[in-house]
């Protein structure tokens, strides 16, 4: 019956419901606060957002699947926090590691940390590193340290400036043609330049002598990266669960720079990516809401002229929006990076409902009814509009609650329902505001959008009919370019440090966190899948337990006997090798000392002219600085520890070699073994890119070509790809789902199908209209973005049913249909929606920018469509739309 109501333009709302709140509107709003109290109090103490994106497909998917078993295998593999730690020296960023991973072991109960693994940066890996190289690299090292024995003695006995510059002059006036022919010579200049200029300017810029020794081919501005991988323990009654681990990673940081200075750390990992998420949708949302609700209320001032109106549909609107977030909490128990943004986008939708029903009780009120009349009348035009409104916009919605993307399938659960609970509050809550509120609103400004304008579709209907023609053909003709971005990144904030660090690191390849990972039975197994995929050309590398467990230990061990006679005695491990800082004149005079080798060195010498030039004027302006004690003395312990930390840390580090011993799997530390093989004998391989995966062929061609070694593969790459497939699939079924359920409820009203089609039309054309600016823009569908899909299904059928509704409905021509209260309410309702996406364009999460940008282009082309070509047709072909007389 409700049907034929609507259809008989017969008002279907219950008249004992208006006339029950115009008759208690107290009780009425009593009743209502009290609901609202309680569903806000559960809201706040329930709420709980989950950040991770990875979970918005089911996990019944088969690649979900095939990480379950890897989390199950290897617990410690997923909610990780890694820090980075970057040096131009190698040496300090492992001085650092090790002081860092050391630090964050001993503060790991209180910390909330349940791990701390540090590749490389123990004892056991101190002594016995050097037994994992080849068997060649081990003899190439030993025979590298026989070369600098003369170098590296006096420094083992005084490792202070003067004895260092002391021994470099004498390497440039007795061995420095042979180092130069060997090209050392050349790179230690520039090494010491850079050094030396650094500390002139206040910098720290430390002097590797670890790749000079070793004849180091890398760029001299690469950068040494070394890794402390953290799992923490996660507080999910928390907002942001991960947020004690971080905070006390970051002071254990500080702590460490205090001893190790210079170098650079910065927070990746899932943890942390997390967390930044959190923080910027937080602002988002937060910036979002504010923004949104101040442009909705100067918008609805502007459209209604009374503060007490918008006042009221303000409140009915909050009151709405706390009931649907309490909703969500009682059914789902947590909003989702794409649910939360139901909050913005509730504002825009909601608002639709309080302009319709007050723009109509307003023009009643100027008609001279009494009050209680008036808005009984109100809700009678409005409410099937209201009704018709709701289904379909909740259809819109609900057509992806059974789709695999779990994050659009909630949003879908939470906006459907949120759509009836608005419908409900405008047709309690804001007639009872009303009945309760002072009349003033007889002496109101004309509803007209203007003569002009609101003819113009009618008076133009080839002209603009024509328009549309040309831009479906466009539109048609860009649809090939529509794509989907799957890269969860490109949705974050690109000036996080997570991200900043996680793209850095992309860039790198073999040290990238989108890495493949499989699961064998056994070692043997491991190693050989290991095996082929090495093969690969997109694999940079494989890691595997095998990895870590030497070959040809004995050559090795004797290759290394002979360091007991290459290097010079050191204090006994684990003592450390500490820096003797030099009086001022003595480091004065080493320096000039070292001036005058340097220019013995440039006249004799026929090679490296340049570079040994420029490192004698640093020497020089370096000299000439420390005549002035006050300014000298701070560039001179820049200059110390620039240059002896890293020799102190190398010498550390050979000393070391001397200390190598065979070793099997089970004398692998404990928190290395937990990464590769599991309690349950199950061995993890890991494969890594050669190639930048955030360029999205080369992630495709990774992915399949892991897949061809071995499809039960895991890892970010596959549930990106897998994931992008998913919802792009999801989408496509919704938005079918959708768009048959429109459709169907609509012929079921209407009895029509010309009518039906008519309504369809803005939308079709709008969702048309949208992908071909995408393409034309450069806008790629992505997993926050894509829920443009059913918003543009719900609010495109809203605006044709307003508008048909009121052509049905009323004695209004085409020519005269913008000219009412209702084409200015669908006016009205489309700024203040776009008012509301519009804040969210300047969002520092991409995600949310992205969204508001497409919501924001999509609505200004569903109002062209609704508001120009509806009339336009309606113009040109006016029996499509049945009139019927208003029933009473």
């Amino acid at each position: 019956m409700p049907l034929r109501r609507i259809r008989k333009n017969i008002p279907c709302t219950p008249r004992w419901v208006v006339q029950a709140v115009l008759a208690h509107p107290g009780l009425t709003l009593l009743l209502a606060v009290a609901l609202t109290g309680w569903l806000g109090w559960y809201t706040v103490s329930h709420f709980a957002i989950s950040t991770d994106m990875t979970e918005m497909v089911s996990d019944e998917l088969p690649f979900r699947q095939v990480r379950k078993k890897l989390d199950q295998a290897f617990p410690g593999q997923r909610e990780t926090l890694v820090a980075v730690v970057e040096s131009d020296a190698p040496e300090m960023a492992r001085a650092f590691q090790e002081k860092l991973a050391a630090r964050l072991r001993r503060m790991a109960p209180e910390a909330g940390l349940e791990s701390v693994f540090a590749p490389g940066a123990d004892e056991f890996f101190r002594r016995n590193g050097i037994l994992l190289r080849e068997l060649d690299q081990v003899e190439e090292t030993v025979d590298n340290l026989a070369g600098v024995q003369p170098f590296l003695t006096p420094l083992a006995e005084d490792l202070s400036l003067p004895s260092l510059l002391s021994t470099l002059g004498d390497f440039l006036i007795v061995g420095g043609q042979e180092l130069e022919d060997a090209e050392t010579l050349p790179k230690l200049f520039a090494s010491m330049n850079r050094t030396i200029e650094g500390a002139l300017q206040g910098r720290l810029e430390y002097l590797s002598w670890q790749e000079l020794m070793r004849g180091d081919d890398g760029q001299e501005d690469e950068i040494s990266r070394e890794f402390v991988v953290v799992r923490p323990r996660l507080d999910y009654g928390k907002l942001n669960p991960g947020r004690q681990a971080i905070q006390s990673l970051r002071a254990a940081a500080q702590e460490v720079e205090q001893e190790v200075p210079g170098v650079r750390v910065r927070l990746t990992g899932n943890v942390a990516l997390k967390s930044d998420d959190l923080r910027s949708v937080e602002s988002s949302v937060g910036l979002g809401f504010g923004l949104s609700f101040i442009a909705v209320a100067a918008l609805l001032y502007i459209g209604l002229a009374s503060w007490r109106m918008v006042l009221a549909s303000l409140a009915t609107l909050l009151m709405g929006l706390t009931c649907t977030l309490g909703f969500a909490m009682l059914a789902i128990g947590r909003l989702n990076l794409i649910s939360v943004a139901f909050v913005v986008l509730y504002i825009g939708l909601g608002i639709d409902y309080a302009i319709q029903y007050s723009l109509s009780y307003r023009e009643n009120m100027r008609r001279r009814l009494e009050k209680h009349q008036a808005l009984a009348q109100a809700a009678e035009e409005t409410g099937n509009a209201l009704m018709l409104c709701s289904v379909t916009t909740a259809l819109g919605f609900y057509s992806f609650v059974p789709t695999t993307y779990i994050g659009a399938s909630e949003l879908g659960l939470i906006s459907g329902t949120g759509m009836f609970i608005i419908l409900a509050a405008t047709m309690t809550v804001l007639p009872a505001m009303f009945a309760l509120m002072p009349t003033d609103l007889t002496q109101g400004r004309s509803l007209s959008l203007g003569r002009r304008v609101s003819r113009f579709p009618a008076r133009r209907a080839r002209l603009v009919t024509g328009s549309a023609v040309v831009l479906i053909i466009a539109s048609l003709a860009l649809l090939p370019g529509v794509h989907f971005d799957a890269n969860p990144l490109n949705l974050s904030d690109q000036d996080a440090e997570s991200v900043v660090t996680a793209r850095d690191l992309f860039r790198t390849g073999d040290n990238s966190p989108w890495n493949i990972s499989l699961l064998a039975h056994s070692r043997e197994e491991g190693a050989r899948e290991a095996a082929r995929l090495a093969e690969l050309p997109e694999v940079a590398r494989t890691v595997h337990i095998g990895d870590f467990l030497p070959t040809d230990v004995e050559d090795k061990l004797t290759a290394l006997q002979d360091l007991e006679f290459i290097l010079p005695p050191l204090p006994p491990a684990p003592e450390p090798i500490e820096v003797r800082h030099c009086e001022y004149a003595s480091c004065r005079a080493a320096f000039e000392n070292f001036g005058q080798a340097l220019e013995t060195y440039l006249r004799e010498s026929g090679r490296g002219q340049s570079k040994a030039a420029r490192l004698l004027a640093s020497v020089r302006e370096f000299t000439a600085r420390l005549s002035d004690r006050q300014s000298g003395e701070s560039a001179l312990r820049l200059l110390e520890q620039a240059m002896l930390r890293p020799m102190a840390a190398l010498l550390e580090s050979l000393r070391d070699l001397r200390r190598a011993e065979p070793f099997g799997l089970r004398d692998l530390p404990p928190e290395l073994l937990e990464q590769y093989v599991s309690p349950q004998g199950v061995y993890l391989v890991q494969a890594f890119p050669s190639e930048d995966l955030s360029i999205p062929e080369n992630q495709k061609r990774f992915v399949a070509a892991v897949r061809a070694v071995d499809p039960e593969v895991t890892g970010p790459p596959v549930a990106v790809l897998e994931s992008g497939q998913t919802i792009s699939g999801a989408f496509l079924q919704a938005m079918l789902i959708a768009v048959g359920l429109i459709s169907l409820f609509l012929l079921l009203v209407l009895r029509s199908a010309r009518e039906t089609a008519l309504m369809l039309m803005p939308l079709t054309l709008a969702i048309l209209y949208t992908l071909g600016t995408m393409t034309a823009l450069g806008i790629a569908f992505n997993f926050a973005n894509i829920i443009v899909v059913p918003l543009i299904l719900g609010i495109g059928v809203d605006y044709s049913i307003h508008l048909v509704q009121r052509y049905r409905s009323g004695n209004e021509s085409a020519e005269e249909l913008l000219g009412t209260a209702t084409a200015r309410g669908v006016l009205f309702s489309a700024l203040t929606t776009t008012a509301s996406f519009v804040s969210l364009a300047f969002s520092p999460h991409d995600g949310m920018a992205g969204m508001g940008l497409l919501l924001t282009v999509s609505i200004g082309l569903m109002l062209l469509a609704t508001l120009m070509i509806l009339p336009a047709v309606l113009a040109l072909w006016p029996g499509l739309a049945n009139k019927h007389n208003k029933a009473r």
